[in-house]
């Protein structure tokens, strides 16, 4: 009985509970842009991962360690640190590559939406919105859509290209750099975690390099991210 009335509760948070949370009847016009944002993105994507958490725990034949979500160790934070200063050498290097472009391609390249923290206030929102869209997304493109991929026959290859190709996807509202960025990201990420198994290591580097992002926004207009 516990575990249907669970179902029942991620499958209504999952699909119901944002609708109703932020139906008409509330704009949040008073609300920051970004902390408004936040707080929408948040609804969606803490039930969303719950749900693909759940799919993952009801597999006959895989466990949770089977995608790489095992338990966080002290260990696994320098490791961490490392993807870390990988991805921001990843993305720097992007950078520096479109500084050899004619004028107009980087206008078309740097064209594109660029979230900005507002005021430094909304750093404790930041945070919690960076650790959910890391472990969110990690734990959809890279531990679930990877290994699931995987399990069908399809080679590692074409696992790491189709789940990166997705995660690009959805950053085309940033431009065709975000497009770029996000589809090197999800490659560097997808060979990290096929290599190492471990979601918490992309996931955490991830988060951190969102939570950068957001504090160089607020220094610098139009930041690559």
């Amino acid at each position: 009985m516990a575990a249907v009335l669970i179902e029942i509760l991620i499958l209504y948070s999952a699909f119901y509970l944002p609708g109703l949370l932020w139906q008409t009847g509330f704009t949040g016009s008073e609300i920051p842009g970004l902390t408004l944002y936040i707080l929408r993105y948040l609804t969606v994507a803490v039930p969303q991962t719950f749900l693909v958490l759940y799919i993952i725990r009801i597999q006959k034949k895989l466990k949770f360690r089977d995608f790489g979500i095992i338990r966080l160790r002290i260990s696994d934070i320098p490791a961490a640190l490392v993807v870390y200063a990988g991805v921001l050498l990843l993305v720097f290097t992007l950078g520096l590559m479109t500084t050899a472009l004619p004028y107009s391609a980087k206008e078309i390249l740097t064209s594109g939406f660029r979230w900005k923290l507002d005021r430094l206030s909304q750093i404790p929102i930041v945070i919690a919105f960076c650790i959910t869209a890391g472990y969110s997304e990690e734990i959809f493109f890279r531990a679930y859509l990877l290994t699931r991929i995987e399990q069908i026959g399809a080679s590692v290859y074409a696992a790491i290209a189709v789940s990166s190709l997705l995660f690009a996807v959805g950053h085309l509202y940033q431009g065709y750099m975000g497009l770029i960025v996000a589809l090197a990201e999800g490659i560097y990420f997808s060979f990290i975690f096929h290599r190492k198994r471990n979601v918490h290591l992309t996931a955490i580097a991830h988060s951190l390099y969102n939570f950068t992002v957001l504090i160089v926004s607020f220094y610098v207009i139009n930041p690559l991210s």
